[in-house]
């Protein structure tokens, strides 16, 4: 959930768990992570940095919250850590700012 303290952030897929909260302010995604374990979804890791997020073995998928004019970069940095082996991922999923929801394949052929 990269970059996001606001509400949604804590909202997950039914049989999902957070297992990691990235944030530029790290206290901000310690806080998200914190509201994640007393919701019951998980134990996840806060970090300030995407690249560390989809590295960790724990994550498999990332659900990008960030503001829209930070969601391309942060979306590119994901698919470039992918592409060079640095993250595993399955999938991941934006959310723009119309509340509506993409995903797209992380940059990996399926």
């Amino acid at each position: 959930m990269p970059g996001s303290s606001r509400g949604s952030s804590t909202r997950r897929p039914s049989n999902a768990f957070v297992t990691g909260v990235m944030n530029p302010t790290v206290n901000k995604a310690e806080a998200v992570a914190d509201a994640c374990r007393e919701a019951g979804s998980g134990d996840p890791i806060a970090t300030g940095d995407v690249r560390e997020l989809v590295a960790h073995e724990d994550v498999d998928a990332v659900w990008v919250t960030s503001p829209s004019h930070t969601r391309v970069e942060t979306v590119a940095a994901i698919v470039e850590e992918v592409q060079q082996g640095g993250a595993d991922l399955v999938d991941y999923v934006t959310e723009p700012a119309r509340g509506e929801f993409t995903a797209g394949p992380a940059g990996v052929e399926r």
